[in-house]
Order: structure tokens, then C-alpha cells, then sequence
């Protein structure tokens, strides 16, 4: 497993990246206020356009009725041509003509067709525009004779006056039409503008839900590599960059498992001691001391292998877990690495085999009395400790 040092992170860096954070945040934040309020409008411009909806629908209900009492009252009115003149006799309607048509007098016409314009006059009060009806009213009462003499003066008033008539009616019915196609179009306006509010709202949720998941990918990123740092840090020492004690025996311990799981060739164990560093602490200074521990990390990094562990696990002190490697492999490389030129610094050694049974606590111990051994034959050695 390779190794990389990793320091501790500076408070005000902790600082920065929480505020970065905040400011990131506080977009969607905005954002979501944002949408809330669109919303909000939007909802409410689609309740007043369904207001105005309903009431349109209920007047263009009114406005189809009086249509079809209208053109009821055309049908009707056309009985009104029996009382002209027929063109080849130029004879006036009899009574009985009348009766044959389904009335007992030019009265009871006049009295039906009324009562139509009463109709229209009842669906008027619930409309939103007025309706020329009491002109249709005083034309209808002046239509019907009282008398059925042969003058060509009355005549005339009657053609006249049935011409203005029906006259009246079609430019009625125009009018109705004309309203109601008014209605009908603004209808269909607002319901298209609901339709596109619904887009604009679908669209802006949509929108808005994708920004915020990016955003919490983002965000669920940086605070998940953030983690992994502060794990890390936990796990590492922060002067020399390699494991702590802790990473050295959750590491370790991992491996070990693995191995017994695997059945796969064991690891061996070196305990590294720097030499008289309490002496050269002492005489140089504990900068100095701190700059030894730096340099002889980064002589263990540089020689070991990329997969070899290596922990410091006291104050001087480094362990180093050489994978798939017995202990004569592991001291042939503890010695060279010792007797190198580019180690300046001596220490001592102590290396044992682990067995795929045991804990790195009871080979750390092991490894220890060979340090101990190593110490007494005049240090800057090594040794190896069997089970």
C-alpha cells in the first residue's frame, strides 16, 4: 500500500473551506426561494385564470341558450309572414288560415312570440351585455293588426313592419354569436395560458430539482473526500508523514486478516530505533530532532518497497511490515538499506516473521526483543527474534 504524507490542515484552511461550503449552499437555498415564490404566482395566476374560466363557461351556457331561444323565435316569427299579403290573390290571412297554422289569432302569434322575448329578457339579467329587447318588444306589439281589412295602407305597414323584424332578430342573433365567439376565444386563451403555466412550472421544477441534485453530488463529493482527509490525518503521522500507530495497526490488522483468508504467504516485521537520537536531541535542539525523524521517514520511504508498510510507532522508533517477504528476505533489505550512502543516520533493527495466526501486537513484541538484542551488540545492526 503506498504511503503518501499527509499533514494537518491549517484552521483558517478549515475556515475557507467551510465558508466555500456555505457559499455553495447558499445558492440552492436562494434558488428554492426562488421556485417557491414562481410557484406561488404562477399557482395563483392559475387560479384566477380557472376563476375566470368558470365564470366564462357559465356565460357562454347563457349565451348558447339564448341563441337557441332566438333561433326558436325566428322559427317562430316566420309565421308572421301569413298575415302579408299573398302574392297571387293579394288576399289578407283569414282566421282560418291562421288556425291552420296552429293559432286561434294573430293575438295568440303575438302573445307566443312574446313570451319568447320574456325568455330572452330573463336570460339578459345574467349576462354581461345589454340586448336591444324592449325595441323587439314595441316592434312586435305594433306587428299585429286589430283589424283585418283589405287596405293596402295596412298592408304595407305590415310587410314593412315584418321586414324590420326579422331584420332586428338576425342583427340579435349576430350579436349573441359575436359575444359568444368573443367568450369562447378568451376561454381557450386562458386555458392555454394554464397549459403553458404548467410547462413553465414543470420545466422550472425539473430544472431546479437536476441543479440541486448536481449540487448535492457536489457538495456529497467534497464533504466525502474531506472525510477521507480527516481519516487519513487520523491515521497518519503529522511530522513525518507515515502511518501513526494507530494506521500501523488498522492497516496491519486488515492484512492479517486477509491472509488468513487467502491462505497467502505471510509478511515479516522490522522494528526500526534510530541511534543515540536522545544524545543528538538533547545536543541539537528538538527542531533539529524533528528534522532527523523528517529525513529518516523519507529514507524509509525512498527504499522500501511501494507496498511495504511503514509506521512510526514511538518516538524514534519505525515499524515496517514487508509484504510476502520471510525475515532472512526482510534483513538483507533492512541491511542494505542501513549500510547504503545515502543513510546518514544509523539505527538498529529488529525483524521476526508473522505468522498468519497470531496478532501484530504479539510479533511487534517479538520484534522488539531482537531490537533489544541489537541494542546490546553495539547498535547500528540487525537482528532476527524466532518464535
Amino acid at each position: 500500500m503506498n504511503q503518501t504524507a499527509v499533514g494537518f490542515k491549517h484552521p483558517l484552511k478549515t475556515l475557507k473551506l467551510g465558508l466555500s461550503d456555505l457559499a455553495e449552499a447558499l445558492p440552492c437555498q436562494a434558488l428554492n426561494a426562488c421556485w417557491l415564490f414562481v410557484c406561488l404566482v404562477l399557482a395563483a395566476f392559475a387560479v384566477i385564470n380557472c376563476s375566470q374560466i368558470k365564470g366564462l363557461r357559465s356565460t357562454q351556457a347563457r349565451l348558447q341558450l339564448t341563441q337557441n331561444t332566438i333561433n326558436d323565435l325566428v322559427i317562430q316569427s316566420a309565421n308572421l309572414r301569413l298575415l302579408e299579403p299573398t302574392i297571387s290573390t293579394n288576399e289578407r290571412i283569414s282566421a282560418a288560415r291562421l288556425k291552420q297554422a296552429g293559432y286561434q289569432s294573430a293575438h295568440e302569434l303575438a302573445y307566443q312570440i312574446q313570451s319568447r322575448l320574456a325568455i330572452l329578457n330573463t336570460l339578459q339579467a345574467e349576462l354581461p351585455v345589454q340586448l336591444p329587447l324592449q325595441r323587439l318588444n314595441d316592434s312586435i306589439n305594433k306587428l299585429i293588426p286589430t283589424d283585418y281589412s283589405n287596405s293596402s295602407a295596412d298592408s304595407k305597414r305590415i310587410e314593412s313592419s315584418i321586414d324590420q323584424w326579422f331584420k332586428a332578430l338576425a342583427q340579435l342573433s349576430q350579436q349573441v354569436q359575436a359575444i359568444s365567439n368573443a367568450h369562447t376565444q378568451r376561454s381557450n386563451t386562458l386555458e392555454r395560458n394554464n397549459l403553458l403555466l404548467a410547462i413553465a412550472v414543470l420545466a422550472f421544477s425539473v430544472s431546479l430539482a437536476a441543479l440541486n441534485i448536481w449540487k448535492r453530488s457536489k457538495m456529497s463529493k467534497r464533504f466525502e473526500f474531506e472525510l477521507k482527509l480527516l481519516t487519513n490525518q487520523a491515521r497518519t503521522d503529522p511530522l513525518t508523514g507515515v502511518l501513526n500507530r494507530r494506521g500501523w495497526l488498522e492497516y496491519t490488522g486488515k492484512y492479517l486478516k486477509n491472509c488468513q483468508k487467502e491462505a497467502r504467504k505471510p509478511a515479516s516485521l522490522a522494528v526500526l530505533d534510530i541511534d543515540y537520537f536522545k544524545q543528538y536531541n538533547d545536543t541539537f535542539g528538538h527542531e533539529a530532532g524533528d528534522d532527523r525523524l523528517r529525513h529518516f521517514a523519507a529514507i524509509l520511504r525512498q527504499n522500501f518497497r511501494p507496498g511495504d508498510l511503514i509506521a512510526r510507532v514511538g518516538g524514534e522508533e519505525f515499524a515496517v511490515m514487508l509484504m510476502n517477504c520471510n525475515v532472512e528476505e526482510s534483513r538483507r533489505i533492512v541491511d542494505r538499506i542501513r549500510e547504503s550512502a545515502l543513510c546518514d543516520i544509523p539505527f538498529s533493527a529488529g525483524l521476526t516473521n508473522i505468522d498468519n495466526h497470531e496478532s501484530i501486537i504479539k510479533a511487534m513484541a517479538v520484534a522488539d526483543q531482537a531490537l533489544y538484542q541489537a541494542k546490546h551488540s553495539g547498535r547500528n545492526c540487525s537482528k532476527i527474534a524466532y518464535h
